[in-house]
């Protein structure tokens, strides 16, 4: 497993060997004057934040790699499905993207590396993010900015930087806590978390992000522990690497719930309740919340309303969640993450355990 007195940061900055994590203190200063045109799209409502947004700023760590110490990519280079087996095992994670019918995969074991790669998928600039700390990956739209990795974590999560402002954007919460972007939210694209087995049968015309050969990474090596079985780091009973915002010992920390934030709630559910009933459905806040599995990428989808029927889900998804409803139902942008990272974000998240 790994260390809990190691960096990650300098993991992944590409050392030899396990160093200290510095933490250096946390933030105080906030700022309030807003840029007028953020060069990517923002929600016109906010995204719900229980906690006030100082609190999170509050809980800024600067640790020992400064902005951009784990490279950013942009632009990447993309190869054909029956390429990408040549290195990848069906076991192995990727995270997959639709959009316009532009079909992508992007690899778990590049993402540990970079955690933030800029892309253009379908036309459509987005900002694929992930955090292998709480186990989440979100697509932002990006419009003309390009994201990158701030060295500063809150709740053990990844905090994302805008290049132009420098403002911070906690990757999970999804909205501006620092900086000229203060109070914005991210428009977000609806990606999954499936194995490169799954992804492949279902879309044997998907391109995969080619391993980049200008960082000098070893992507056959995940500094963490293994997702392929389950190992190290990430392993369930695994505590987080720094103490959460909230804790809650409902479930064990690296529990994975697949989860949904509105403007005014945020639900989870149980990855393995949701394998095993197929539907479940949570009442939160006066609202009704459905989740529904689909064995054939091995994830779970929100929706906002209640659902008389199961439907069989055989594949299709994420390109049909975002304009495809089920029982008149609302898809809400669903992603899966680690318990502690639910509860620690969201204290009054309602959960089906």
């Amino acid at each position: 497993m790994l260390d809990m007195n190691v960096s990650r940061r300098w993991v992944l900055r590409g050392a030899a060997g396990l160093g200290g994590m510095a933490i250096v203190g946390c933030t105080s200063t906030r700022q309030r004057t807003l840029a007028a045109d953020p060069r990517f799209p923002v929600m016109d409502e906010q995204r719900y934040a229980p906690l006030t947004l100082d609190v999170y700023a509050g809980d800024l760590k600067q640790t020992n790699v400064g902005l951009d110490g784990i490279p950013k990519v942009e632009g990447p280079d993309f190869t054909s499905a029956s390429e990408a087996s040549e290195w990848l095992d069906d076991g192995d994670i990727v995270f997959g993207f639709v959009h316009e019918g532009d079909v992508r995969a992007y690899p778990q074991r590049i993402l540990v590396w970079h955690e933030v790669v800029n892309d253009e998928v379908g036309g459509l600039p987005v900002a694929i993010t992930y955090c292998p700390m709480v186990g989440d990956i979100l697509a932002i739209e990006r419009g003309s900015e390009v994201f990158q990795v701030s060295g500063k974590l809150v709740n053990s999560n990844l905090t994302v930087a805008d290049s132009s402002s420098l403002s911070y954007f906690p990757q999970m919460l999804g909205v501006g806590v620092e900086g000229a972007h203060y109070g914005r939210a991210f428009v977000e694209r609806p990606i999954v978390w499936t194995t490169w087995g799954q992804w492949r049968a279902l879309h044997p015309e998907t391109r995969v992000m080619a391993r980049p050969t200008e960082f000098g990474r070893d992507y056959n090596r995940d500094p963490y522990g293994s997702y392929n079985p389950v190992s190290g780091y990430y392993a369930e009973n695994e505590p987080p690497m720094f103490p959460p915002l909230n804790s809650d010992d409902r479930a064990a920390p690296k529990a994975i719930f697949v989860g949904a934030r509105t403007t005014d709630q945020a639900v989870a559910f149980s990855l393995d309740r949701l394998r095993q009933e197929g539907r479940l459905q949570a009442d939160a806040g006066g609202q009704t919340f459905t989740a529904l599995y689909d064995p054939a990428l091995d994830i779970g989808y929100v929706y906002r309303g209640s659902m008389s029927r199961t439907p069989s889900l055989s594949g299709g998804f994420p390109d049909r969640i975002a304009s495809g409803a089920i029982d008149g139902t609302e898809p809400v942008n669903g992603f899966p993450a680690n318990w502690f990272a639910w509860a620690g974000y969201y204290p009054d998240v309602v959960a089906v355990m």
